[in-house]
């Protein structure tokens, strides 16, 4: 009768630890149609001049400020990603063992 009780918990452990392992909180990839939706509602223009730097007009704030993550996106997009996955908590799935301890500090601090 105790075997099947530490069978039971085996069980129900690899079960919860192959769905945390399989489990991604990053978003799916949104379609290109999705993404020029979002990116409509704002009047931004960015012209790059011969040295390849962006300069950014738009009519208000909001606007510039859509302009300056597009340009800093096309540029330099993996450290977007990794900043995005290292404040959720999940760097080390990514990158391995090495981060663990920063997934370890956001999860202390509540980040």
């Amino acid at each position: 009768m105790n075997y099947v009780r530490w069978f039971g918990l085996l069980v129900l452990l690899s079960v919860v630890g192959l769905g945390l392992w399989l489990w991604n909180p990053l978003p799916a990839n949104p379609t290109p149609e999705e993404l020029a939706l979002g990116a409509s509602e704002y009047d931004v223009e960015i012209l790059r001049d011969s040295w390849g730097v962006p300069h950014i007009f738009g009519k208000r704030d909001a606007d510039a400020a859509f302009g300056l993550a597009y340009a800093h996106a096309e540029d330099d997009f993996q450290t977007i990603q990794t900043t995005v996955a290292a404040v959720r908590g999940v760097l080390a799935r990514y990158q391995g063992v090495e981060a663990a301890v920063t997934d370890y500090l956001v999860s202390l601090f509540g980040v």
